[in-house]
């Protein structure tokens, strides 16, 4: 069955958001070997895998009551984590990150860690064939490049392809238990954020 969180978008004028099936080409189910994998956690403890192997997504992830209550909720069923690498926060550079872990920009924070998150299982393949996800902070576009779409968009070889999260590269994907890890090379929540960090409150937040 495919994730709810994972759509594609139809190119309709009422703006609504469609689950399309596609075929997938060789050249893509090839790719998504290479890039996915099943990790035998701890029997699936993916709270270890995480601060073994993304220590500081796992920090930002706690950092939310509300993200971990939902993750709890959904442990049953499984859920997804965008896990950006060490070297997507070191590319952040020193305000940013001094931003992120500032106590007086913890609702960013939060809300940073809540587009990272998703309370459902979505797999790489979903991602591939999906034009946007919807997390727990809110829905963010998904977009195939490289060779694109079956090779047919955007030039070069379809099986050098991969998919954004919101302008974050797909690295590698890893099943561990019944949820899962995407690990990305960049941080997936909404760049906007970063202009309410130093202030009281998010607009409109509760």
């Amino acid at each position: 069955s495919v994730s709810k969180a994972a759509r594609l978008r139809s190119a309709d004028a009422t703006g609504c958001l469609h689950r399309q099936t596609q075929p997938t080409s060789k050249g893509w189910s090839s790719r998504l070997a290479d890039a996915t994998g099943s990790v035998d956690a701890d029997d699936g403890d993916i709270d270890s895998f995480l601060a073994e192997n993304y220590p500081e997504t796992k920090g930002l992830i706690d950092s939310s009551n509300e993200v971990l209550k939902s993750l709890r909720e959904s442990s049953a069923s499984g859920y997804t984590i965008f896990a950006p690498t060490s070297k997507a926060f070191s590319d952040l550079g020193d305000k940013k990150r001094s931003q992120l872990d500032d106590p007086r920009n913890l609702e960013v924070r939060e809300k940073v860690a809540a587009y990272h998150a998703i309370a459902e299982p979505v797999t790489a393949e979903e991602l591939f064939n999906a034009g946007g996800v919807i997390t727990l902070g809110g829905e963010i576009p998904t977009f195939l490049v490289g060779g694109g779409l079956f090779g047919f968009m955007g030039g070069g070889d379809k099986e050098d392809g991969t998919v954004t999260i919101n302008g974050a590269k797909l690295l590698r994907s890893f099943t561990i238990g019944n949820s899962v890890v995407h690990e990305v090379d960049g941080l997936v929540s909404p760049k906007i954020l970063w202009r309410y960090a130093d202030q009281l409150r998010i607009p409109g937040s509760k």
